[in-house]
């Protein structure tokens, strides 16, 4: 509980309100009676070293925390917490008799400790009513929160909650029905809380503690006929019926079972609208742009002599970045950061390339999904496997069109990025090697010399300038796949953080290419808006996370911390302060990411010639446009793989 005192006194030091509602109740339901005594304990302490100056009127946030514990929590000691509340009255009245000296502005403390003191009077009055009211806390929960994590964290520490109800005698599962109709009057609009309802009925009917006795089942399904019969009525004057009699169907049947549909990969990827193959016609359009790179086709790219590797983890397929680095005469590093040119194989205009775009992100899965008989997979690519893992992939020792990104780094002005150029290249992976073997080799050398010499560099280079492109832990892991501290300690290795930095670099600098051009090009930046004192807040607490607990508390802590860290957005302006950096997009993996593509057709456009301006308003225009697209795609996707991976692998071991 240490971490949650310290979260707590951010609070308090910044009169920001670090945690949600849902956040404060899924603590008191995990922690009980422990995390009342918290916010007692830095109550008092807080009034303890108060001196007169400053704010503390903060403290009516935390009262804010007890209130709503109090109010939604029923198992907790109330007499106790009364008893508390009491002796804090008591506490306040002391302070204002006995420091008249200590405090420098004696009546406007006073003032300030009366408002706090009606503060504590209605927490006490709060504490003596009886009423349970869950079924407003959950109401909060599902309909204005929509955090369905800590739903399911609640229901899983207090089961019984699934069955409050209304003062009307409503359930809670009709009640989420009412609003979920609402929403399929029109099903595109509302695409995206569809999708959130959807999981949320599944998780309710998926509840053991649920009471759902025939009389409810009947009001329930009572309701979905209703709406059946309305929207059959209109099947001749509205062009989303059979998406609505789809989804009606879907939840009448949820109902009937009682419990969740066991959905193949194909039945879910029609529910979120994520395709997870290729047309055939976009497999015969890739084998005519297939390439022979023997051949001199490519006038305008240079042939890179560079020694360049990449390091991938083993079961990588996809290589789409490598990297260099050598020392130049005059004493600085050349670092090289080279992309597979997804443009350099394919036109924009193919239909390839604006399915890619479509698609938005590779989506890797937690485990392995069977497509045809024995053809095992863990991934949903954006481009067909021949094209991304065989012809554009970065395979050691055949030479493959890419984007290089040179930049010089002066280490004697702290790593200065001196000259920097973004060059259409023809390049050779020498080496492909594993971050396993990579730090490896820097511990214990290697005794190929060429290959150890350009790690040496790699690291000197990388080291420079590290601090500024440096990942918080924080951040790190809510990108992440999968969290544990394993994890995290695996990306902060030397071979991890020499990629990641070299990455985050280039994508600063050439989004900073955009930004600062005097022609105003556009750019798909990529966005990160945050609250920088309770990033703050929560940093601190990581920080203390990564040193002194177990992996289990690990991982507990973090998923209540990620929740209210926001994720990242594409537009055409903004700031990344999760990287704490003014410009950032991403270009650095356009086998897997359509954003990168987006970013290497600007480039195409801006950077390799002189744009017009009809040119560049059709670029701003097919920016803008990818931006509204992928934003879109974000919770979508989401909720496909936390979907798939409660449903589909229960029933599905490889």
């Amino acid at each position: 509980m240490r971490n949650i005192e310290h979260l707590l006194q951010v609070t308090v030091q910044t009169n920001m309100p670090v945690l949600k509602k849902e956040e404060v109740c899924a603590l008191a339901i995990e922690e009980g009676d422990d995390f009342v005594n918290v916010l007692f304990h830095v109550i008092n302490t807080t009034l303890d070293q108060y001196d007169g100056t400053g704010s503390i009127l903060s403290l009516k946030k935390i009262f804010g925390y007890l209130n709503t514990v109090v109010l939604n929590i029923s198992d907790l000691n109330r007499k106790i917490i009364e008893r508390r509340l009491k002796k804090l009255i008591e506490k306040l009245d002391t302070l204002k008799e006995e420091n008249q000296k200590k405090y420098k502005n004696y009546t406007k403390t006073c003032a300030k400790l009366e408002e706090l003191e009606l503060e504590v009077e209605n927490s006490y009055e709060i504490a003596k009513r009886k009423e349970n009211r869950q079924y407003d806390f959950l109401n909060y929960l599902i309909h204005e929160s929509k955090n369905i994590n800590y739903l399911e964290k609640i229901l899983e520490k207090k089961p019984s909650m699934v069955n409050t109800k209304a003062k009307d005698g409503e359930s809670l599962i009709r009640n989420i029905l009412d609003i979920y109709f609402s929403k399929l009057k029109d099903p595109r609009e509302n695409q995206k809380d569809l999708f959130y309802y959807d999981n949320v009925i599944l998780l309710i009917m998926r509840q053991k503690a649920l009471d759902f006795s025939n009389e409810e089942k009947r009001k329930c399904l009572e309701k979905v006929y209703c709406h059946l019969d309305q929207v059959l009525q209109k099947r001749n004057k509205d062009g989303y019926t059979k998406e609505r009699v789809e989804k009606l169907t879907h939840i009448k049947n949820v109902l009937l079972k009682g419990e969740e549909e066991k959905l193949n990969i194909e039945q879910l990827s029609t529910k979120y609208h994520i395709p997870i193959s290729f047309d055939e016609r976009l497999l015969q359009e890739l084998k005519f742009y297939q390439t022979d790179l023997s051949k001199n086709k490519y006038p305008d790219r240079i042939l890179s002599k560079d020694y360049i590797i990449t390091i991938d983890e083993e079961k990588t397929k996809v290589i789409d970045d490598g990297i260099s680095c050598r020392k130049l005469e005059n004493g600085n590093y050349l670092l090289g950061v080279h992309v597979a040119s997804v443009l350099g194989y394919l036109p924009y205009e193919s239909e390839l390339v604006q399915e890619a775009l479509k698609r938005t992100t590779s989506i890797y899965l937690s485990k392995n999904y069977q497509q045809k008989e024995d053809d095992f997979n863990r991934v949903i690519p954006i481009f067909p496997y021949s094209f991304a893992a065989e012809q554009a992939s970065l395979s050691e020792g055949s030479p493959h069109l890419a984007r290089s990104y040179y930049f010089e780094i002066d280490p004697k002005n702290s790593g200065e990025i001196v000259n920097q150029k973004f060059l259409k290249t023809i390049v050779y992976n020498q080496k492909r090697l594993t971050y396993k073997e990579v730090n490896q080799m820097l511990v214990e050398g290697t005794e190929n010399e060429r290959l150890h010499t350009t790690l040496q560099y790699l690291k000197e280079a990388t080291d420079l300038i590290y601090q500024k492109y440096k990942k918080s832990a924080l951040y790190e892991v809510a990108g992440s796949q999968e969290v544990s501290l394993e994890k995290i300690k695996l990306a902060q290795s030397p071979a991890a953080r020499m990629i990641s930095t070299a990455s985050i670099l280039t994508g600063n600098k050439v989004a900073e290419y955009f930004a600062n051009s005097k022609e105003g090009y556009p750019c798909l930046y990529h966005i990160h808006e945050l609250d920088p004192k309770i990033n703050q807040g929560l940093e601190d607490m990581v920080s203390q996370l990564n040193s002194n607990y177990n992996n289990q508390n690990f991982e507990q802590l973090y998923h209540l911390l990620t929740g209210i860290y926001p994720k990242g957005r594409y537009g055409l302006s903004g700031k990344h302060m999760g990287l704490n950096l003014e410009h950032y997009c991403q270009c650095t993996s356009g086998l897997r990411r359509a954003a990168d593509i987006a970013v290497e057709h600007a480039l195409e456009v801006c950077y390799d010639k002189n744009p017009k301006n009809k040119e560049l308003e059709n670029l701003e225009k097919e920016l803008a446009e990818h931006a509204i697209q992928m934003n879109a795609k974000i919770e979508p996707i989401d909720w496909f793989k936390r979907d798939y991976k409660r449903a589909y692998t229960k029933t599905k071991k490889y």
